[in-house]
């Protein structure tokens, strides 16, 4: 290798290094965010130790070299292997945002271990050829993984930058599949060591990571989004996150045919909550609202909305769904918060809620909201601990 060579390899390790850095700190920023350091962290290690087995399988072509050269080509070629398997586990995390099924984990650690045995036959065999072999392997089908894996990120915005890193990924597999052909005689083996084949790997590599850096931004965002949206107390979706959802949830909720038109909303608020704070504290209190939004989640259905708008009221938003069964979830939440305990809470203090109910079309939630809050006052007029529907439950359905 000539000085150019050398300056080429310490500037793609640099390269590397920055992007971990930058890699980093988006992880940092965004503690719930899976793959990203990982991946910073594959690519950095995987550059490394291509760089160490590239420069010191160059020694040893010029001739008889000392041990400590062909540790380097062993340790290089380990190293690309193991840093290549971690970038393909980083991929699948960071794509799915949930740890790995077992058996995609065994088989990533199956290629790593088994493109690690045959480096480590190819020392022994002091066959210094196999190394660059059994890394080409291992690229083509990390990369292959990598693409694959990309095909789940569906939505805007990931989708183009995803699209964009899996045309990267399968150029360099195409490309490696070439260099695989070069290196066993059956393409000529001046076919890939030129400037414009070299330029091309690196600027690929460029671009996959370039979109891994886009698609890492879109999900902390996201993140940054969803914390915004999301009561710290209860974890449920706060006033700003529900006005957010309803577009998405009411308007724009595909219709199946026979499901009933509109969405109901049921509004709950505390009853007598303040004695609460009062007597035990705020303490006990937040303990009451996490109790009472915990009920509340284990009693609607997955698609429907739940929201804490401030205090002690709470809010259901329920789609495609008819005025009798709005009632009849309204109802089975009032007495299961009613049979709910609370360490310390006594029989004086029990918990309940009041409850008002309205429905309208899916378009105009602003008048079913203030059709439920009128039917809770009812509630709360009427005694408390009860349900109330609105007293024209449904107007905007109705023809005028």
């Amino acid at each position: 290798m000539d000085f150019q060579d050398y300056a080429s390899t310490f500037a793609d390790c640099t390269l590397a290094l920055a992007l971990l850095g930058l890699l980093v700190y988006l992880s940092r920023i965004a503690p719930g965010l899976r793959g990203v350091a990982g991946w910073g962290w594959g690519h950095f290690g995987y550059t490394v130790g291509a760089a160490l087995r590239g420069i010191a399988s160059a020694d040893l072509q010029l001739g008889p070299a000392p041990q400590s050269v062909e540790l380097l080509v062993l340790a290089g070629a380990v190293l690309a292997c193991c840093c290549l398997a971690t970038l393909a586990w980083s991929a699948a995390t960071f794509v799915r945002q949930r740890a790995l099924a077992p058996r995609h984990r065994l088989a990533l650690c199956a290629v790593a271990a088994a493109a690690v045995s045959a480096t480590l036959a190819a020392h022994l065999s002091r066959n210094w050829v196999l190394p660059q072999a059994v890394q080409t392997a291992t690229e083509m089908v990390m990369l292959s993984w990598i693409a694959w894996e990309l095909r789940r990120l569906q939505r805007h915005p990931w989708r183009v930058p995803a699209r964009t890193m899996q045309a990267a990924a399968l150029a360099l597999t195409l490309l490696y599949a070439l260099e695989w052909l070069a290196n066993s005689r059956q393409l000529p083996e001046q076919f890939l060591v030129n400037s414009f084949w070299l330029h091309l790997d690196v600027s690929l590599w460029f671009l996959l990571n370039f979109c891994m850096l886009m698609l890492g931004s879109f999900r902390a965002i996201e993140s940054y989004q969803r914390t915004a949206n999301v009561d710290p107390l209860t974890g449920l979706l706060n006033r700003r996150g529900l006005q957010a959802a309803l577009g998405a949830h009411a308007d724009g909720r595909p219709r199946v045919r026979g499901e009933p038109d509109g969405l109901a909303m049921l509004a709950f608020d505390l009853d007598h909550f303040k004695r609460i704070n009062d007597s035990l504290g705020h303490e006990a209190g937040d303990r009451v609202l996490r109790g009472v939004a915990r009920c509340l989640g284990g009693c609607v259905r997955s698609d429907d909305l739940v929201a804490r708008l401030g205090g002690e009221e709470f809010l259901v938003v329920c789609a495609e769904i008819e005025l009798a069964a709005a009632l009849q979830l309204a109802e089975r939440v009032r007495s299961q918060v009613a049979a709910l305990q609370f360490a310390g809470l006594p029989p004086q203090l029990q918990v309940t809620v009041s409850v008002g109910v309205a429905r309208g079309v899916r378009g105009e939630w602003n008048a079913v909201l203030r059709s439920a809050d009128a039917a809770l006052y009812q509630a709360k007029k009427q005694g408390r601990n009860r349900v109330e529907a609105a007293a024209d439950p449904e107007p905007a359905l109705r023809k005028p």
